[in-house]
């Protein structure tokens, strides 16, 4: 297991810096090399300390201090950069449950990535009805991308459970725009769901298909016209154009045979009765000859000059 300078000892020796918690009552020897290896931010907050404590002359260690957690996070966070640097990657290193948050910010804050996913992991690992509603404000907060994965799936799988939590009655009361970003989180989630469910369907019905010979899904579930399965409409007669399941290769119509009168069906009587008889047409009528307009004009003007005469 890796170990980290705990006390004024033989690792403390050669430590040049203490690292001191928020209540200022611990101090935590450190070596500023480790720190500032771990860290990009620590390296240069302690570029700057150190040159200022040989600037001035004074004697002990430079001091780093480290806000807004407990006592017990800031110790634990100084062990993991530690356990990070002496080459087993701090995956040996237990982080408690109770810190596990701490180290979160701590490790985002100072810019600590491996640290921020182990960190992750451990949180995502122990989610529950209760806990994450918390956990998805602290993954927004840390911009943790796996932490807020776990919990989005978390609260639609057991959604109407965290309904009934503290947690979420206190935000919807004091934080409605993440009340908001959740449930439209999973609106979209919902959607993709059915959008992946429906394509999946989609997907085995061409899967159904090719292991069919290549006719679509509804040959294999009813016939052409939900006739029985293979057959093309209610007959269940061979589908047009296929022969042994495979399309393009219809076999030869066979040859009509001529069928004796005495085996044909009798048909209805409706059918086999004679038509009524048709009304005689009549004659088409002769046109009537009308007298041409002249002719009328001469025979009016004859017999108006015989009576003038």
């Amino acid at each position: 297991m890796c170990q980290a300078p705990r006390a004024a000892g033989d690792a403390s020796a050669a430590a040049d810096v203490d690292v001191v918690t928020s209540g200022g009552r611990r101090r935590i020897p450190a070596h500023s090399s480790v720190l500032a290896s771990a860290s990009p931010v620590l390296e240069s907050i302690l570029q700057r300390r150190l040159k200022k404590h040989r600037d001035g002359g004074k004697a002990g260690r430079a001091v780093v201090r480290i806000r807004g957690v407990t006592d017990d996070a800031a110790a634990a966070f100084v062990r993991l950069l530690y356990a990070g640097s002496s080459g087993c990657g701090g995956e040996e290193e237990e982080i408690e449950e109770k810190s596990a948050a701490q180290v979160l910010v701590l490790a985002h804050a100072y810019r600590v990535p491996w640290l921020k996913r182990r960190c992750e992991e451990e949180i995502g690992s122990r989610l529950t009805a209760e806990s994450v509603v918390d956990a998805t404000q602290l993954a927004g907060l840390c911009d943790a991308p796996a932490l807020h994965l776990r919990c989005t799936r978390l609260l639609a799988k057991e959604f109407k459970a965290v309904e009934k939590t503290e947690a979420w009655r206190f935000l919807q009361d004091n934080d409605p725009w993440l009340e908001l970003d959740i449930l439209q989180r999973l609106h979209d989630a919902d959607l993709r769901r059915r959008k992946w469910r429906r394509k999946r369907e989609e997907a085995a019905g061409v899967r159904g298909a090719e292991r069919g010979d290549g006719l679509p899904a509804p040959h294999l579930h009813g016939g052409v016209h939900g006739g029985g399965p293979g057959g093309a409409g209610a007959g269940g007669g061979a589908v047009p154009g296929v022969r042994d399941g495979v399309p393009g290769t219809a076999a030869a119509d066979p040859p009509l045979l001529p069928v004796p009168p005495h085996q044909l069906p009798a048909l209805p009587a409706h059918v086999a009765a004679a038509p009524p008889p048709r009304r005689a047409l009549r004659p088409p009528r002769r046109p009537v000859q009308h007298p041409s307009l002249h002719a009328v004009q001469a025979q009016g003007g004859g017999e108006g000059g015989g009576e003038g005469r």
